[in-house]
């Protein structure tokens, strides 16, 4: 009987490895299949601009590189509505950001509170996390739910890579993976010894990081859950992001810190006391990542050098309290506005201009800030004058005269928006002066309609020229905004 016993036990135990080895091999199978399908599309994309090249080439030294219809006259009228198509290489204004104004939709999305909203970076998808341990996703059109993955603890930060994983930071100590395509999680990293803060993919999507309340950084190898490095913070890590080469990450730490590291070898590259009360959120701009955006507890926004860390900016409003170390201010896609949630239910936009000045700038009342009173117009042209020049410099970076044209193209095309445009007041007592090029920050809106304390913000990718702000809060609703 005990041989018996320990022969039933022992094929147990071989059935048990039969099944996992099975399950290795099958997920072997999937990422070498993935791997093929990510060759062959960065293939194409190669022959794709090699065949552009061979085009450009052959029309410069045939003298035909510039044909009559390249480029067409642009007036007034083409440019007098906020989202009128221009006319040339294929840019329209709605690759600009537009403020949100109106509340599109308010639906009760958890049962308890939502930690952490993100949108998808490749399609119309939203992701919200909750207490509830839950993450859904939602079109952003209908603002339907799609779907439910379903957890067992609360999850306090999301990131998304492309559309096939979603990865989501717990109390449980842990981030969870899920696959998009199947709905089921894929994954459970385990490995901080607290609470997990905050999480963000790499570029590559093969690895993230992610931030604890453990006082450490750790990257992770994202195909396997193993653990590749860790970063030693010495103070809790509330939030991550990672620069667009993937090189390195910034941390925003219960010190009130922000710290910046090298992702290849782990080492803090610069340190800087930047607020008074806890860093809740990190961000790179968008605009070459030459800025970092940060919230506090001590209910500031600041603009950061991102290679020095020195303030460039400081910016605080009576209307703006952040009162969770996970709420999450945002970048729009093009860098020229800024979100961020309130504890008392307020959702506030400011106006990055080009930048902001080199000052501390301090909002007392609701009139705008700035290096003489900055305003939204200008900056926010000028900058779509500077990505359309910058988008024709390109396109002819093979000739001499490329990147002269589109500088001049988009100088002038920035010129007639700024005079295309006009002051005014947004509705709630916030002027609309234009600053005729003067770089500063203005509090551009306030949206009012939540009921109680902001917990997160995001502002839409603009894919497929969708534009839109996600604002969820303490009770759980999801309010989208245009």
């Amino acid at each position: 009987e005990i041989v018996r016993s320990m022969l039933a036990k022992k094929e147990d135990e071989c059935e048990s490895l039969r099944v996992e080895n099975n399950d290795i091999v099958m997920r072997l199978l999937e990422d070498k299949a993935s791997m093929v399908a990510e060759m062959n599309k960065m293939n194409d994309m190669v022959d794709s601009l090699r065949s552009k090249l061979e085009t450009y080439t052959r029309r410069e030294r045939e003298g035909t590189l510039f044909k009559d219809d390249d480029f067409k006259t642009i007036n007034n009228d083409d440019i007098a509505d906020y989202g009128a198509s221009v006319p040339s290489s294929g840019w329209s204004l709605d690759n600009v950001s537009v403020p949100p104004s109106t509340l599109r939709h308010r639906i009760k999305a958890h049962h308890t509170e939502i930690n952490a909203v993100i949108y998808s970076p490749s399609d119309p998808l939203l992701f919200t996390g909750s207490s509830d341990g839950n993450v859904k996703i939602w079109e952003c059109n209908t603002a339907r739910a799609k779907t439910t993955l379903r957890g067992t603890q609360p999850i306090l930060a999301l990131d998304c890579f492309e559309s096939s994983v979603i990865a989501g930071a717990s109390t449980d100590r842990s981030v969870k993976m899920w696959d998009l395509r199947t709905e089921r999680l894929k994954l459970t990293i385990t490995g901080h010894s607290n609470k997990v803060h905050a999480v963000k993919f790499l570029p590559d999507g093969r690895r993230l990081v992610t931030g604890s309340t453990d006082r450490t950084i750790k990257l992770w190898d994202a195909l396997s859950g193993r653990e590749v490095r860790t970063f030693k913070a010495n103070s809790t890590c509330n939030a991550v992001d990672v620069s667009a080469d993937g090189a390195s990450c910034v941390s925003g730490h219960q010190d009130g810190s922000v710290r910046i590291w090298d992702i290849s070898s782990g080492q803090q590259i610069v340190e800087m006391a930047t607020h008074s009360g806890q860093v809740t959120s990190t961000s790179f701009s968008p605009r070459g990542g030459m800025q970092i955006l940060t919230a506090g507890r001590d209910g500031q926004l600041c603009l950061l050098d991102s290679r020095t860390l020195e303030s460039i900016v400081k910016i605080t409003h009576p209307a703006l309290r952040i009162g969770y170390n996970w709420s999450r201010s945002s970048f729009s896609p093009d860098g020229h506005f800024i979100v961020a949630g309130s504890l008392n239910g307020n959702v506030l936009i400011f106006d990055n201009g080009e930048g902001g000045g080199r000052s501390s700038l301090n909002k007392t009342n609701n009139a705008g800030i700035g290096a003489g009173g900055a305003g939204g117009g200008g900056g926010r042209f000028g900058g779509f004058g500077e990505a359309f020049g910058n988008a024709v410099g390109n396109a002819l970076s093979k000739t001499n005269l490329g990147n002269t044209i589109g500088n001049t193209l988009g100088g002038s095309i920035g010129s007639q928006l700024v005079n295309a445009s006009s002051s005014g007041s947004d509705g709630n007592g916030i002027p609309n002066t234009i600053n005729n090029g003067i770089s500063g920050i203005k509090c551009h809106s306030i949206l009012r309609d939540h009921e109680a304390a902001v917990t997160s913000t995001a502002w839409s990718s603009g894919v497929s020229g969708y534009h839109q702000v996600a604002t969820v809060d303490k009770l759980g609703n999801l309010f989208l905004w245009d």
